[in-house]
């Protein structure tokens, strides 16, 4: 059973996050979930549920997305990004240590906050995370973000209005998480804030690079098995096998089922990745360095 939930804006200096927290602090370190570009805190409601039935969970927006739209911040990089969740932890939650969780462009950020601030972290999980370093992959974003452009014009043409492409992704989330998903995608501002992303990726690589991740902290790496070619796959495998190798305890674990966006947004895939960032947020209850 889940004992709390708050839903609400939290003011900070500069700005409001929209934050969603669930459930409370039962000896275990507490979690929080990053959602990856162009995605929302309602991408974790599989998630988050199963999570706070044993800790504290947190998920929010960043500025810019989702409920989080009016912010339109004036730096979007991990420095900016990390500052404005270490003072939205200091107002909208209870103390630290945490387990920091990233999903894709989401866990390029938690890399870099338990990089800056380990002393607030009790480990991290990546979840099919983007490249920390360069790849080859500018021209795949830059496409797309001309792409999300284009739906950003429609959406302003139509006043918010336009059906999404981006729909298919989040039909498999519970309701009311799905029409929250929808309405972000279908928002002008949000939908400007995702470019402003996946622009920045080349600047967010950068700043990682200057801030090597702390080896002592636990890391767990979860991909998904599922790509359109096995070049692909076994080349992101690598990458994240890598990853893992960041952390004297890291380990790299797969969900053979899931795709990039189903490893949250399928109830069945969901529930294997809540169930191993529930194992390894009870395993740092024990870690050296997780206290």
């Amino acid at each position: 059973m889940i004992d709390q939930q708050i839903d609400g804006m939290v003011e900070l200096p500069s700005g409001a996050l929209f934050v969603r927290r669930q459930g409370r602090r039962r000896g275990l370190p507490g979690v929080v979930l990053e959602a990856g570009g162009g995605a929302t805190s309602a991408w974790w409601a599989h998630v988050q549920p199963v999570l706070a039935e044993t800790t504290e969970v947190l998920a929010y927006d960043r500025a810019g997305l989702g409920r989080s739209a009016g912010w339109v911040p004036s730096e979007v990089d991990a420095a900016h990004t990390a500052a404005r969740l270490g003072a939205l932890l200091d107002r909208a939650a209870s103390g630290g240590p945490w387990v920091l969780v990233g999903h894709s462009l989401g866990a390029l950020h938690a890399q870099y906050f338990a990089a800056v601030e380990p002393g607030r972290v009790a480990g991290v999980v990546l979840v099919d995370p983007t490249a920390d370093r360069p790849n080859g992959d500018g021209p795949a974003r830059l496409a797309l973000a001309a792409f999300v452009r284009g739906v950003q014009a429609a959406a302003w043409l139509r006043r918010g209005r336009a059906p999404s492409p981006f729909r298919g992704l989040v039909r498999e989330l519970p309701e009311p998480a799905r029409r929250e998903a929808e309405a972000a995608l279908e928002d002008p501002r949000h939908l400007a804030a995702f470019v402003r992303e996946l622009r920045r990726i080349g600047r967010i690589r950068r700043e990682l690079a200057q801030h090597p991740f702390p080896r002592r902290l636990p890391l767990l790496v979860v991909s998904a098995g599922q790509r359109r070619d096995a070049r692909t796959q076994a080349r992101l495998l690598a990458e994240h096998r890598r990853r893992a190798g960041l952390a004297d305890a890291g380990r790299a674990e797969l969900i053979d089922e899931a795709t990039h966006g189903s490893i949250l947004t399928a109830p069945d895939c969901a529930r294997s990745l809540a169930a191993k960032i529930a194992d390894f947020t009870a395993s740092c209850r024990s870690t050296p360095g997780c206290d």
